[in-house]
């Protein structure tokens, strides 16, 4: 590192400096919720297990989809913010996103589905939970947007993906689901198996605006306001259950 890069460092910190792939909301394993069904199928009617049971296996397979993005997010080197279960709710709507990844060029949203939950309630009204996930997240980068970049192209920045828990192989997206696509519009979101994301990721950098470019405080600044969403919704929810 020469001297000059010292002194950027020293002055900005760390927030000057993305060179991989960082969390700023961590992945937590949610193993302790497994054994919380656990006890309450213990304790449950006979006639009732099945439902425990079901709810064992569903969990059982999120817990693993989910580590498989960790994992391949993690390693995969890209000079990312990576924030694992956003829960966000404001007068868009609301938006439950398994991971929001942020780089200077792009937000992408991406949610862990089975195949057999196409179709289902995972979906709003016919659209894909990433979908969804990504029109949330374009209307809050809207409102913030004078926080960022003026000339940031709203729905254009935003990408949503759609990684298929249960196969370990999907067809290859094809070249044009990347293409720029129009202005204001959600793109469609490819689906995708973990072993493929990270390919996909660095097909979005090539086709990204190339009049995109944040600054890695503006990137920390994104990461910062989600977190604040997210907190806010946590925040609601205990207030509904006191």
């Amino acid at each position: 590192m020469d001297i000059f890069q010292k002194m950027v460092d020293s002055i900005f910190g760390d927030k000057d400096r993305i060179s991989e792939p960082t969390f700023t909301k961590p992945y937590i394993d949610k193993t302790y919720d497994m054994l919380q069904l656990a006890l309450q199928l213990d304790n449950a009617p006979e006639e009732s297990k099945q439902i425990f049971r079901a709810g064992m296996e569903s969990m059982a397979a999120k817990i693993k989809a989910h580590q498989a993005v960790h994992d391949v997010l993690e390693q995969s080197k890209l000079p990312i913010l990576i924030l694992y279960d956003l829960h966000i709710s404001c007068p868009a709507g609301s938006a439950a996103i398994d991971y929001a990844v942020i780089s200077n060029r792009f937000v992408i949203v991406i949610n862990c589905i089975s195949s057999k939950d196409i179709g289902t309630g995972d979906e709003h009204a016919g659209v894909p939970a990433s979908e969804h996930s990504a029109e949330i997240m374009n209307w809050l980068l809207k409102k913030e947007r004078l926080n960022f970049n003026r000339e940031m192209k709203e729905m254009r920045f935003v990408w949503p993906i759609t990684v298929l828990s249960d196969v370990p192989q999907t067809p290859a997206p094809a070249d044009d689901v990347f293409s720029a696509g129009k202005s204001g519009e959600v793109r469609h979101a490819p689906a995708v198996s973990s072993s493929q994301l990270v390919d996909c990721i660095r097909k979005i950098f090539k086709v990204g605006d190339s009049s995109i470019w944040l600054a890695n405080k503006a990137v920390y600044d994104i990461s910062d306001m989600l977190l604040s969403y997210d907190k806010l919704s946590g925040e609601d929810e205990n207030c509904q259950k006191g």
